[in-house]
């Protein structure tokens, strides 16, 4: 979901940055509005424990084992998910 899947864990923080503004830009609440899903709110929250972990590079460097699975596992699109669009 954070568009990371061609890069390592070792995307550096402005990489990272980019992707969460862009998906801040589609998924936060705020900007989707009063038609927002419950489905909507989980994959904010998921985007958002992801950003958190991989922005802290102590976090990150724990994660370095299961770090490509989970960045996998968040780029696959959301089928069920409403584009605010």
């Amino acid at each position: 979901m954070l568009d990371l899947a061609d890069r390592t864990y070792e995307a550096g923080d402005s990489e990272i940055k980019a992707a969460y503004r862009k998906l801040a830009l589609m998924y936060h609440p705020d900007k989707i509005g009063e038609s927002i899903t419950q489905a909507d709110k989980e994959v904010w929250l998921k985007i958002q424990n992801a950003y958190e972990t991989l922005i802290d590079t102590t976090k990150r460097d724990d994660m370095i084992p299961v770090s490509h699975s989970m960045i996998g596992c968040l780029q696959k699109p959301m089928k069920s998910l409403k584009k605010p669009f």
